[in-house]
């Protein structure tokens, strides 16, 4: 492997040709026949406009396509259209000044390292501009400032109406500014500071003026999916995954053993493909034959039309065409719902991507974000036993069409730009698609976009799980700035969160003042709670507490919902505004951080009584191959594990004092 591929190494590249030419500054005084023979990538000089980026150098999927790696800056003979030699001779050297300034370090706030995604997207929106430009230039035009700024000044109305390429369009623009006044490009004719509201951007060292570029929009691919499209879509992903799909490609498997005997002529396959339909055994998990589906699927009813039918086994093959590529975009809409992985983080996964580890099961890949790294960063990712079977059926479904050799997971089904059995390179559209086949296309609410499910998880883990913000730091690859933008991108997520924490505090309230009142419930807030439910029972005349009752104990220990938190599973804070604790020096909020088992607002719930135990026997067990080893250091940490968890319990207690007796002479130690 090459520097090009190493960490950073397309700016290493970059950085020693620029040393070799004598420095930036050099670089910046130097004649265009001199700037020319600086290699953009290897064997790539600049004089030839014309560049394409290496194919590691770019994420999986679809950015990974010749025609979208491909730089042409001669705009396939347009650059000197209609010009003379002379005016064609300054046209080449101004752009190719302008993608220097692309190429070359910058005063960009994520640094001074070369990504080659940046590098095109820049050159492209350059190119765009002036591809709507040289047709207005006359044959003696050489120099594209007036025609560039013009556009700036208009934000690019005359070329597109999308945001994001407008956005891009400003930073493009606005790069080559700096760089005129740094004297890697020549001036234009006036000066710089004739747009009005404009804004002063870092590079170079250099102060200049430039439009301010506006925000782009936000995306409908941020929009979590709602939970009824959710739950229908995965609960027909399961039931096919389960039932159906080692049938399908069953099918397709042996239609291939008669390719193999050779090429066959359309009247020749239609015979043999409906004689394999009818003599395959169509049965579910179960045994049972599969005479119609649980829901409909885009079905071809006759040679002319289709239809949403639950009729199985269908009578066309072009139905069961259509239903492997359902299977597979319901694999892939399974694993982008339990791994949250970015579109080219699935689409880089390959055969045999899973490993088996001690105490869990992940997928490994390639991530290109936030990574600095020309060919990624590996990384991995927990998978769920749902995810585990997609990907085991994936990797059938793919050696079906896939070349001998070749190992990614996801591949083309149906020919349009790309051949069969070549990379998935528009997953979204496939997933748009598979939507539509499954008449799901009003639940999606939008377009069935793939990054929507990573979005979708974030929402529901920042809605289920404590310390949400941790977890998908973790599992998104992002910092917290990130998540939050994942977290905040559903705008009734806050709303949603306060009504299920809401939810989840009386119920769990609920649950302590039964485990009080029948005497199962630990640590020392107990005993008061116990005894003010034992008041209110003398007050209300009962023996035991009815649903009224109930909900005004609930009421009185949560403070009407100010009070009463979580600090880990089972075990609750009950102090209440005003009161003092031992884990704050003042009356303020409790710090669950500092919580101690003697707390007198601690209470523990009996559904961690059993946990408790197996937690003790296992940590005396530590202690004592501990002892054995002589690791004095390692046993008196596990001291006080051990004597934590034995205050929560009387009566868990009293069960491990009867079978151990280290337990009670640890415990005797501990009181001397």
């Amino acid at each position: 492997m090459g520097i090009l591929y190493s960490s950073d190494g397309l700016s290493k590249f970059r950085d020693a040709g620029i040393e070799a030419a004598g420095g930036i500054r050099s670089l910046r005084t130097s004649k265009w026949e001199a700037l020319g023979l600086l290699q953009i990538f290897p064997g790539q000089p600049l004089s030839k406009l014309y560049f394409v980026v290496p194919e590691e150098l770019v994420p999986p999927g679809g950015q990974r396509k010749l025609s979208q790696r491909t730089i042409d800056g001669t705009m396939s003979g347009r650059l000197a259209q209609g010009a003379n030699n002379v005016a064609a001779e300054r046209r080449s050297e101004w752009l190719g000044r302008s993608i220097l300034a692309f190429w070359l370090p910058t005063g960009s706030k994520r640094g001074n390292g070369l990504q080659a995604y940046s590098f095109r997207k820049r050159c492209i929106a350059l190119l765009t501009i002036l591809e709507a430009s040289v047709s207005s230039m006359g044959p003696d035009e050489g120099d594209f400032w007036p025609y560039v700024l013009a556009h700036q000044a208009d934000d690019f109305v005359a070329i597109t109406i999308s945001k994001r390429s407008v956005y891009d369009m400003h930073m493009a623009v606005n790069l080559l500014v700096e760089a005129a006044s740094s004297g890697l490009l020549p001036l234009p004719a006036f000066p710089l500071t004739s747009v009005p509201n404009a804004k002063v951007e870092g590079g170079y060292d250099q102060e200049r003026t430039a439009r301010k570029p506006p925000p782009p929009r936000v995306d409908a691919k941020k929009k979590p999916f709602p939970d009824k499209f959710v739950t229908e879509l995965l609960s027909r992903a399961f039931w096919i995954q389960d039932n159906l799909a080692q049938s399908v490609i069953q099918y397709f498997d042996s239609l291939n053993a008669f390719e193999a005997d050779g090429a066959l002529s359309s009247d020749q396959w239609k015979p043999i493909r409906r004689q394999a339909i009818d003599s395959l055994d169509w049965r579910d998990a179960k045994g049972d034959l599969i005479t119609e589906l649980p829901f409909p699927i885009w079905q071809r009813r006759d040679q002319y039309k289709y239809e949403y039918s639950v009729r199985w086994p269908p009578q066309h093959y072009s139905t069961l065409r259509l239903v492997l590529r359902v299977i597979q975009v319901l694999n892939l809409c399974t694993v982008a719902f339990c791994t949250a992985a970015r579109r080219h983080e699935l689409q880089g996964m390959v055969h045999q991507a899973i490993v088996h580890e001690q105490d869990e099961t992940v997928v490994e890949g390639i991530t290109f974000k936030n990574t600095g790294r020309a060919g990624g960063r590996k990384r991995d990712w927990p998978l769920h036993q749902r995810a585990e079977k997609a990907i085991a059926l994936q990797e059938q479904l793919a050696k079906l069409v896939r070349p001998d050799g070749k190992t990614y997971l996801w591949v083309t089904l149906q020919k349009y730009d790309d051949p069969v059995g070549s990379p998935l390179a528009d997953p979204t559209s496939a997933s748009v698609e598979v939507v539509r086949h499954l008449d799901l296309v009003e639940l999606a609410e939008g377009s069935a976009h793939l990054h929507r499910w990573r979005h979708t998880t974030a929402r529901m883990i920042g809605l289920a799980v404590e310390n949400a913000p941790e977890v998908l730091m973790d599992l998104l690859g992002n910092n917290l700035e990130g998540v939050l933008d994942y977290l905040l991108s559903d705008p009734d997520l806050a709303k949603e969160a306060i009504r299920i924490a809401e939810e989840y505090t009386y119920a769990l309230a609920e649950q302590a003042i039964k485990d009080v009142d029948d005497g199962v419930a630990g640590g020392p807030a107990s005993s008061s709670i116990r005894q003010g439910i034992e008041e209110l029972k003398m007050t209300r005349g009962i023996r035991r507490l009815g649903t009224d009752e109930t909900a005004e104990a609930v009421k009185q220990l949560t403070a009407s919902g100010t009070a009463f938190q979580v600090v880990r599973r089972g075990v609750i804070c009950t102090k209440q505004p005003g009161e003092f604790g031992p884990c704050t020096k003042t009356l303020g909020r409790a710090d669950k951080g500092s919580c101690r088992s003697t707390c007198t607002h601690r209470l523990e719930l009996a559904a961690e009584k059993h946990q408790c135990e197996r937690q003790i026997e296992a940590v005396l067990e530590l202690i004592t191959n501990a002892t054995s080893a002589g690791q004095t250091m390692v046993v008196e940490h596990l001291k006080g594990q051990f004597i934590y968890e034995m205050e929560r319990w009387s009566d868990v207690r009293s069960r491990i004092f009867g079978r151990h007796r280290l337990a009670l002479e640890l415990w005797d130690e501990s009181s001397v």
